[in-house]
């Protein structure tokens, strides 16, 4: 009675089947794999758009010709200002300036725009972490005594906003996304927190703690009423007085995924 031998040929191939498995599995831990996934979903979305919704909000950019034109970033602010007032009488419901405004510049400069926050409703000013000190980078104080609310504007892990960061923090405070204070000082309601989900004036955003993650909405788990309390405090960072989210316990961060981008380029964030 003869015994059979393995098939070499076989073990073969499944040997260069698990090293391509722990390959690619290794790889796609690397910021290439990141970059290339990225990549990808770019071009899935250019190909295949969204389906477009009503607008509700606009974006007033400042594109290389308007800086060329108004003096560069030296006259940055004037810009600003001068954008501010061109579109009040439109009588927005609330205003999120996505620039850092952290130095001094000229008195002139300083007061016109400090001017036109004064007149601005709703105002939501940009705050990010400094690179290596682990500390926030927050207004001036007079500007951020016109504002709302401050939120952070920390794009991880690249300037490419594919991925929202609902909250980050930094030293001792926590800020949530500019774009998420926004939409809360224009309901004029509180951020509700639970471990599934914020909810905001009816409004679920589905961003589990525990992964980090976003969750498809139709999966996401009823809130409970009781996973959060609110209470009216003082924002030390703002002039204005604020709603918060005093959460019964802390959880790390949450993020949303995926944030598309519009056709034809990359969302730019303006620091001075």
């Amino acid at each position: 009675m003869t015994q059979k031998q393995p098939n070499r040929i076989t073990a073969g191939y499944l040997s260069i089947l698990l090293l391509s498995l722990l390959l690619a599995t290794a790889t796609g831990w690397t910021s290439l794999a990141s970059r290339m996934n990225g990549e990808a979903y770019d071009w899935m979305f250019r190909i295949q758009p969204p389906t477009p919704i009503p607008a509700t909000s606009i974006v007033l950019a400042i594109d290389e010709q308007t800086l060329s034109r108004s003096h560069g970033m030296s006259h940055l602010r004037e810009t600003i200002a001068k954008g501010l007032q061109a579109i009040a009488p439109a009588q927005p419901k609330a205003i999120a300036v996505d620039v850092i405004l952290a130095d001094e510049q000229t008195e002139a400069q300083d007061a016109h725009l400090e001017q036109a926050f004064q007149q601005s409703p709703l105002l939501i000013l940009a705050a990010d972490m400094i690179p290596g000190e682990h500390r926030w980078e927050y207004p001036l104080p007079r500007f951020r005594q016109h504002a709302e609310a401050i939120g952070h504007i920390h794009a991880a892990p690249d300037p490419v906003s594919r991925v929202l960061p609902l909250e980050h923090a930094g030293g001792k405070d926590r800020r949530w996304a500019m774009a998420l204070e926004a939409f809360r000082a224009r309901k004029g309601a509180a951020i509700l927190e639970s471990p599934d989900a914020l909810e905001v004036a009816g409004t679920t955003i589905p961003s589990r703690r525990d992964t980090a993650r976003a969750r498809p909405a139709e999966r996401a788990r009823p809130r409970r009423r009781d996973a959060a309390t609110t209470r009216p405090h003082q924002d030390p960072t703002c002039g204005r007085r604020t709603t918060a989210v005093r959460a019964m316990r802390s959880f790390p961060r949450r993020t949303r995924t995926p944030a598309p981008r519009r056709a034809g380029g990359r969302p730019a964030r303006v620091s001075e």
